[in-house]
């Protein structure tokens, strides 16, 4: 049943009610047994791995993740040259036994000059715990949006006073598994899912703390894709869609408002 639905917010009663039908007296407590069950079996890794465009080559060394802060379904981007890895699904698979830890309210960061992860009480705890969030930088300051428990809430964290800024305008809908990516001083989202697959796409202007819905849509929306910035166009590959694991790309461009297929 949760790979059918992989990707989506599934409730405990939803759950309760098509897995274990209507006629199930016990309590929701059993779901979340059932799902600590198959997380003991599923270990985070906690792993950067290191891609050289040039040589087309991997690193076989893995950056390790701070230890009992190993996380999955992170909001990640990067400012200057320091990847932010916030909030997200904790799991400590060193523990004996592997202890889960459920959703975290910390940000990791990477330094790309060292290839190691710090966790700074200056950088934490960021304000909601939350997964499935998008994350972009502007201005030097690291977005959060959205997410499952984030649902509508912006946070911004601003790495030169190593502050939470809040109080920011709320997205226009609840997204999960979105892209979301500055171009020109604006942060677009799209794609994501939370009820439904999402095929509009959103502009957040920080400068003016304010959303637009553009008239663009996506006849064919992802969520859980990875996303980057190309000429000024947001590039997004892999991820699903309401039927598979999708091997796809496509590419916006917010200056024409236009989705292509690659």
């Amino acid at each position: 049943y949760l790979i059918e639905h992989r990707g989506r917010v599934l409730s405990r009663d939803l759950l309760l009610t098509d897995v274990w039908s209507y006629q199930y007296t016990g309590g929701t407590r059993t779901v979340d047994v059932h799902i600590r069950r198959l997380r003991e079996k599923i270990p985070y890794l906690g792993n950067a791995i290191t891609y050289d465009p040039a040589a087309n080559t991997y690193d076989a060394a893995a950056i390790k993740m701070v230890t009992g802060e190993y996380t999955s379904w992170f909001g990640a981007c990067l400012a200057d040259t320091k990847i932010y890895i916030s909030a997200g699904v904790k799991w400590d698979s060193t523990a004996s036994p592997p202890a889960d830890y459920g959703q975290s309210a910390y940000t990791q960061v990477l330094d790309t000059a060292t290839n190691t992860f710090s966790l700074l009480a200056a950088l934490s705890p960021s304000p909601l715990t939350r997964d499935r969030s998008g994350a972009s930088t502007v201005g030097g300051k690291v977005y959060l949006i959205g997410g499952a428990v984030g649902f509508r809430t912006v946070d911004v964290f601003d790495p030169a006073t190593g502050t939470w800024l809040e109080d920011n305008a709320p997205s226009p809908d609840v997204l999960a598994n979105a892209n979301a990516a500055a171009v020109n001083g604006k942060i677009y989202v799209l794609n994501g899912v939370w009820s439904a697959l999402n095929t509009k796409v959103y502009s957040y202007d920080p400068g003016a703390n304010a959303w637009s819905t553009l008239s663009a849509t996506n006849s064919t929306p992802l969520y859980g894709a990875v996303d980057g910035v190309y000429n000024g166009k947001m590039v997004m590959a892999g991820g699903a869609d309401d039927t598979a694991i999708k091997g796809d790309a496509q590419m916006f461009d917010p200056a024409t408002g236009t989705f292509t297929s690659l």
